[in-house]
């Protein structure tokens, strides 16, 4: 029971994390701009991670082993690439359609979790990823009528995020199976091991003649989603890790995506005023069932 409480925790703060960068993504124009908002961010979810780290576990909780170090760096390089790639995403596709094909990252993670931890995949369960593929072809019809046809640039956005996505949730399920430290340690490191390259690629792309800065993301308005942004993300990231030590990664984050699919839906429509068309409910419903296959 408690692991579906971390879940529901996730879960809330993931559609703040997800509608606040929805908000923010229709100021972000460049590359520069992406990776601005995203250091910023980085840094507040940073020290918002140092405070519960001193906060639990004292200074000893910096300590940290080579492993866990290594574990930690592909953690920050996955989600960094996740959310300078969403960015985009966010300004450029349909949301329920980008709920949908982050379902497809929880494929991923799953049979990550099958391949190396041996957690079990039954045949119902793989019926139901295949059902998920169906749901991505349905909700991108709904996304062509709402932004156009996809472009090479914006698929590769969705895929790049997909996988870093994918990989990201891996790293979580990887460091409580390796049982390194407080799952407090991984999420602080995560944050801030990510700044310096960050900072370095903010300082090549300053130099850069045809990149920009959106100077509007830094006002005090985005600054108050900024904070709202980092809060959630840190939130996200640290409950979901939290989960992950109690639920397999084949149920965990499937049904975590249903239930982000099932309230994006409805707050798409209700925020945003996405008209949702037939192809979109039919992807919507047949996402769901298959995560009731995978849950079975």
């Amino acid at each position: 029971m408690i692991g579906y409480l971390f879940l529901f925790l996730a879960l809330v703060s993931g559609l703040v994390k997800g509608f606040s960068g929805k908000t923010l993504s229709r100021e972000v124009f460049s590359l520069y701009d992406g990776v601005a908002v995203n250091t910023l961010r980085t840094i507040l979810c940073a020290l918002i991670g140092l405070v519960l780290l001193l906060l639990f576990q004292g200074f000893n909780g910096l300590a940290i082993s080579s492993d866990g170090f290594i574990v930690c760096l592909c953690s920050s390089v996955f989600m960094a690439t996740f959310c300078i790639s969403w960015l985009y995403a966010y300004r450029n596709e349909a949301y329920v359609f980008l709920s949908v094909f982050t379902m497809l990252a929880s494929i991923v993670t799953g049979l990550l979790g099958w391949i190396f931890f041996s957690e079990n995949i039954k045949t119902t369960k793989i019926i139901g990823m295949a059902v998920l593929i169906v749901a991505v072809y349905f909700t991108s019809i709904f996304n062509k009528k709402i932004t156009g046809k996809i472009t090479l640039k914006g698929m590769i956005t969705l895929i790049l995020g997909g996988l870093s996505l994918s990989l990201a949730d891996f790293m979580q399920k990887v460091w409580v199976r390796g049982d390194y430290s407080h799952v407090t340690t991984f999420t602080f490191y995560t944050y801030a091991l990510t700044i310096v390259p960050q900072l370095l690629l903010i300082f090549i792309l300053r130099n850069n003649k045809s990149q920009a800065l959106n100077k509007k993301l830094f006002d005090k308005k985005h600054l108050i989603i900024f904070i709202v942004i980092s809060v959630a993300l840190f939130s996200s990231s640290l409950t979901k890790t939290l989960a992950a030590t109690y639920l397999d990664g084949s149920v965990m984050y499937p049904t975590l995506q249903a239930a982000n699919l099932i309230a994006t839906a409805a707050l798409s429509k209700l925020i945003l005023k996405e008209q949702l068309s037939l192809s979109a409910i039919t992807g919507v419903i047949i996402a769901i069932s298959g995560i009731v296959l995978m849950n079975i």
